[in-house]
C-alpha cells in the first residue's frame, strides 16, 4: 500500500506519524534480554526449595517461566518509557517529514536498511544527522524507513528492569506501564524528549 493512498503527498509543514514503530524482527530468533532469570533471583532475593516428592529438595524453579516473561514486559515497558532500543530489533516506521529534522523512534545506535518516498519507490538520496538517534533532515514529505537497531542496555537499566519485574511480581495483575517507584526514577534519567510514542 502506497502511503499516498493514506494521506495527502502534499506537505503540512509539520512532523508527523503515520504509523509505527512496528517491530518486525524475524519472530524465529529468541531475544536476548539484557538480564537473567538467575540475575532477577540474585536481585529478589528468591531462595528456596521444592521438595518434587521423589528427590527431595531442588532448586527453586518453579516460576522461572512466569519470571522469564515478566522480565520480557518489564524491558518492553522502559523501551517505550525511554524511547531506546534496549535490545536488538529492526522497526519499521511512516511518517511525514514536513518541517525537517524528524527524529525517528527507538533508533539509537541505528542503521537504515530501507529508504521509501510516498509512492513506495526505494530511494537513496536522503539526509540523517546521526547524533544519539536518527534524525531525517531531508527529503521532506512522506516516508516509510526500516531501520535495525543493535540494542544497548546501560547497567543501571537493567537495574530498572530488574525493579520493574521485582514490582510485576509481587504484583501480578497489576501491570500497566512502568509500577516500580525505583524503575521510574532510573528510567527517567534515560527518557528522551521526543514524544514519539504519546
Amino acid at each position: 500500500m502506497k502511503l499516498s493512498s493514506l494521506y495527502p503527498s502534499e506537505s503540512t509543514g509539520v512532523n508527523r506519524k503515520i504509523d509505527g514503530p512496528v517491530d518486525i524482527s524475524p519472530e524465529s530468533g529468541e531475544v536476548e534480554e539484557p538480564v537473567s532469570v538467575a540475575d532477577f533471583h540474585n536481585y529478589a532475593r528468591l531462595m528456596g526449595f521444592e521438595n518434587d516428592g521423589e528427590s527431595g529438595e531442588l532448586d527453586f524453579t518453579s516460576d522461572d517461566a512466569i519470571i522469564s516473561s515478566l522480565i520480557t514486559g518489564a524491558r518492553q515497558a522502559i523501551e517505550v518509557y525511554t524511547g531506546l532500543s534496549l535490545v536488538a530489533h529492526t522497526w519499521r516506521f511512516a511518517g511525514e517529514n514536513g518541517a525537517g529534522d524528524y527524529t525517528l523512534p527507538f533508533s539509537n545506535q541505528a542503521e537504515i536498511t530501507e529508504f521509501k518516498n510516498c509512492q513506495g519507490e526505494i530511494i537513496t538520496d536522503f539526509t540523517i544527522r546521526n547524533v544519539h538517534f536518527l534524525v531525517l533532515t531531508a527529503p521532506l514529505g512522506e516516508f516509510q524507513v526500516t531501520y535495525e537497531t543493535p540494542g544497548y542496555c546501560p547497567e543501571r537499566l537493567k537495574t530498572a528492569i530488574l525493579a520493574e519485574a521485582l514490582y510485576r511480581y509481587e504484583n501480578r495483575g497489576d501491570e500497566k506501564g512502568i509500577g516500580a517507584t525505583e524503575a521510574i526514577a532510573i528510567a527517567s534519567t534515560f527518557k528522551q524528549v521526543h514524544t514519539w510514542l504519546a
